[in-house]
């Protein structure tokens, strides 16, 4: 009985660990990206994890970078999300946000045709805040 609960502590701890390291990994990443001023950081951290995480860090990404006016940068990870994963709401979501609210930066890095043709506006009224 004691060796089962050694394990299974073991086990948790192992587990808690690797999802630290993670979360302190994207975090990293975040950092990396404001000072460079450069999406490759973090899109390579969003990219390396399975893809049904990937919108979810997009769009903590992407708020974080959004909160602190690193807005070109959030609209190169905008654009990036959209075209990786053109089904995902919280991606509609942001490219609404970007238009509405910096539309200069909004024309700068997504064309009227990617609009025209990617952009679905029933599936950004689908999100809110919290995505």
């Amino acid at each position: 009985m004691a060796i089962e609960w050694i394990i299974t502590t073991l086990l948790i701890l192992v587990g808690g660990g690797l999802f630290l390291r993670k979360g302190m990994a994207f975090d990293q990443a975040l950092r990396h990206t404001t000072q460079q001023e450069a999406i490759a950081p973090v899109l390579k951290e969003i990219t390396t994890r399975p893809p049904a995480t990937q919108p979810d860090l997009f769009h903590r990404a992407i708020g974080h970078l959004w909160k602190g006016y690193q807005r070109e940068l959030a609209g190169e990870l905008i654009l990036t999300f959209l075209q990786q994963h053109p089904t995902a709401p919280v991606a509609h979501y942001w490219i609404q946000q970007l238009m509405s609210i910096e539309p200069l930066i909004g024309r700068e890095v997504i064309s009227e045709e990617l609009l025209e043709r990617d952009f679905k506006p029933e599936l950004a009224a689908r999100c809110g805040p919290a995505g």
